[in-house]
């Protein structure tokens, strides 16, 4: 079946690892470790590879190295081959398959720590590793073969990748109890101390618009780095934030209170979990795995 490719020399495990090795950090030094033997072993084995595919992997600039277009598509194509090898010879033997979900950080601590006995169950009682990343890594290490399993906003999938919906993120305004009103109109949202986000991301950037559009001007007390330390804040001061829905786990509802406002809902985001493509089709456990894991996941309506 494979008898033209393997006939011709220049091709093996050990070149092709290695290959891998110098990819990850784009530099033959830093990959062997500043060993004199192992850098021209590794950049011999290279050329090796070079000269059976015929086209040139990587381009010298100084010190380091830069994949060129078929090292990269190289590259990627063997991080998915080894961790499908990985992932059967787990199966075949005694020890525990282990599976990387990668995930944005207030997903990881409301919606997944809270449901670690149902996720493993999902998996078949694997080890797990869960890994807080933005969409873009998730999705780059998904098609990779890093990452077993990954939630996105839909619109971030790409054609690698296939998924399964876990509803819409939607996000909520959480406030103190004492601080209820019957009238919860846009004088009363003006009134509450908010926590906000740092910096100057999209999310910081909509309240602002949000808050000038409805005539209220909103005073952030305290501002963080990501929704869970919006939380933590929150809970310690007795303020008000505009947080993912989820994080109602964390919240006593005697103690705050929550509600939708108008125009919050451009927030909300269409979440899927995904997984690689070419992963599944040689591993057919992979969608249903998948499936599973999403059915615990999934974000009520």
């Amino acid at each position: 079946m494979f008898e033209e490719l393997l006939a011709k020399g220049g091709l093996s495990l050990d070149r092709l690892y290695n290959f891998c090795r110098v990819a990850r950090v784009e530099s033959f030094t830093q990959a062997a470790d500043s060993d004199p033997n192992r850098q021209t072993l590794y950049s011999r084995q290279v050329k090796e590879l070079e000269a059976f595919f015929g086209t040139q992997l990587f381009r010298r600039r100084g010190r380091t190295v830069l994949l060129t277009e078929k090292g990269r598509e190289l590259y990627a194509l063997l991080g998915e081959y080894f961790s499908a090898f990985e992932d059967f010879t787990e199966r075949c033997g005694s020890e525990m398959a282990t599976y990387v979900i990668g995930a944005g950080d207030s997903l990881i601590q409301w919606r997944m720590l809270p449901r670690l006995k149902q996720i493993e169950r999902a998996l078949g009682g694997a080890d797990l590793v869960l890994k807080n990343m933005r969409s873009r890594d998730i999705v780059e290490q998904v098609e990779r073969g890093d990452v077993d399993f990954g939630i996105v906003r839909r619109d971030a999938i790409t054609s690698k990748l296939d998924s399964v919906g876990l509803g819409s993120l939607g996000f909520t305004l959480f406030f103190p109890a004492a601080r209820r009103s019957s009238k919860l109109d846009a004088e009363w949202v003006g009134s509450l101390e908010f926590v906000g986000m740092e910096g100057d991301g999209a999310y910081q950037e909509y309240l602002n618009s949000l808050a000038s559009s409805i005539g209220i001007l909103m005073r952030f007390r305290v501002r963080c780095s990501s929704f869970p330390m919006m939380a933590t804040a929150i809970k310690s001061l007795g303020l008000a934030a505009f947080l993912p829905a989820v994080a109602s786990e964390v919240f006593e509802p005697n103690v705050f209170g929550s509600t939708r406002v108008a125009g919050i809902e451009k927030l909300d985001r269409d979440l899927v979990l995904c997984w690689n493509q070419r992963l599944a089709r040689l591993d057919i456990g992979v969608k249903r795995r998948g499936e599973a894991l999403a059915e615990v996941l999934r974000l009520e309506e």
